[in-house]
């Protein structure tokens, strides 16, 4: 019988800046401890609670530690000059942040971690609406020189004129998956498919592959948070686990899943500290943290020779787990000339199959960049929003490989 003990003390914040200089503040606290068993079956069960005097001891003792610990709300001290920053641009500037204090392990041994998370959003107005871009740290402390930055980025990119779609070929164009720009394409097409209780029920369109190549033998996916850098940072999971790497792709072939204490003793994998919780009244279940899909070194790439669409973040819409079928989309995305961007063509959809388009992708750019929002992230069975963050080096689908659509409204 395995016992696992976890405790939390935490804070999530948003803080929103408009162009007048009005502020909005949404905190809340989460502050908790619960117990899970597993037994040599990997049968599991679960019980939480807010008070220390209703937890076994071991459980009430590393409650009562992380309660005494201090965690703070987000970016107090650079409240004045954010507000500044939003009167001179014109932006609305979003704040966002997580604090946590957590004490997890067994019975005999606890590890203490402190996880910071934040991020920063802006968005101005333009004639065709509004445009918005995040930044991301692992820490609360983002440079004010960053957020203005980001925001004469936005605006550079934001009074680009509009492409007339009946004036271009863009339906027989590349698609250019930019760095840091679509690693939730990765979470959703490899990762999920090879979290452990998904590959466990046999829906998943992995299950049984492991071994097979199904991608280019310069892509390699990787999800781990202990050395993310620009991402989501821990050094244990949610189960006392130590953080390490789980390699799903290597060099195109399946590899291994991402396991918690229970799918691991079920199935027989190593424990790979992807054991995460919502929250202390859920129990952990193998999740991803931070995903990245790079480019081996030394492999060449190419910039695109040719006229390409790109998106500027991708997000599901509807993925099917047994065939691999997806549509995902991006809200903006830019029309390109070679060596140039051109035109913003608004918002498309991506429809097509995971094992096509991996099996398909080119490479263009070996750079890793690292996205996500901290006042987001994943929700694997309801469980929403658990931090989660990407990175991805920048790559390509050639043409007709997917399918692109132009959304005209909402």
């Amino acid at each position: 019988m395995t016992v696992v003990l976890f405790a939390e003390n935490t804070i999530r914040g948003v803080m929103q800046i408009d162009p007048t200089g009005t502020i909005e503040r949404e905190n809340y606290r989460t502050a908790g401890g619960c117990v899970e068993t597993v037994d040599a079956a990997g049968m599991g069960e679960h019980r939480a609670a807010d008070d220390p005097a209703q937890l076994p001891p071991e459980a009430a003792a590393a409650l009562a530690h992380v309660l005494t610990q201090s965690v703070h709300a987000f970016a107090a001290p650079s409240e004045p000059i954010l507000r500044e920053l939003a009167r001179e641009t014109g932006a609305v500037v979003r704040f966002a942040g997580l604090h946590q204090r957590v004490v997890a392990g067994n019975r005999e041994t606890q590890v203490e971690d402190q996880r910071r998370y934040a991020s920063v959003e802006v968005e101005i107005d333009t004639p065709s609406g509004p445009v918005s871009e995040a930044r991301l740290s692992t820490s609360t402390a983002i440079e004010v020189d960053d957020i203005a930055a980001l925001v004469d980025e936005l605006r550079s990119r934001a009074y680009l004129p509009s492409a007339d779609p009946s004036e271009i070929d863009w339906q027989q164009a590349d698609l250019v998956l930019l760095p840091g720009r679509a690693g939730a394409f990765f979470h959703e097409l490899v990762g999920h498919p090879l979290e452990a209780d998904v590959l466990a029920t046999g829906t998943s369109w992995l299950s049984g592959r492991r071994g097979e190549v199904i991608g280019p033998r310069w892509l390699t996916v990787v999800d781990g948070p202990s050395g993310a850098e620009g991402g989501f940072r821990s050094a244990i999971d949610d189960e006392g686990t130590e953080s390490t790497p789980a390699v799903l792709l290597d060099n195109g072939r399946v590899c291994e899943p991402m396991t918690d204490a229970m799918s691991a003793t079920r199935l027989g994998f190593r424990r790979t500290g992807h054991g995460r919780r919502l929250n202390y009244r859920h129990p952990a279940i193998p999740r991803m943290t931070h995903t990245v899909a790079t480019i081996e070194p030394g492999i060449v790439t190419a910039p695109p020779v040719r006229p390409y669409l790109a998106p500027l973040g991708v997000r599901l819409e509807s993925m099917n787990l047994a065939t691999g079928n997806f549509v995902f989309r991006a809200n903006e995305s830019l029309w390109c000339e070679p060596g140039a961007v051109t035109r913003r063509f608004g918002a498309i959809e991506i429809c097509g199959n995971a094992g096509t388009a991996l099996g398909a992708l080119m490479p263009v750019d070996p750079a890793i960049l690292a996205y996500g929002r901290a006042n987001r992230g994943c929700g694997k069975l309801g469980q929403f929003p658990l931090p989660a963050s990407f990175a991805n080096a920048g790559m390509s689908l050639p043409a007709n490989v997917v399918s692109v659509r132009k959304v005209l409204h909402g």
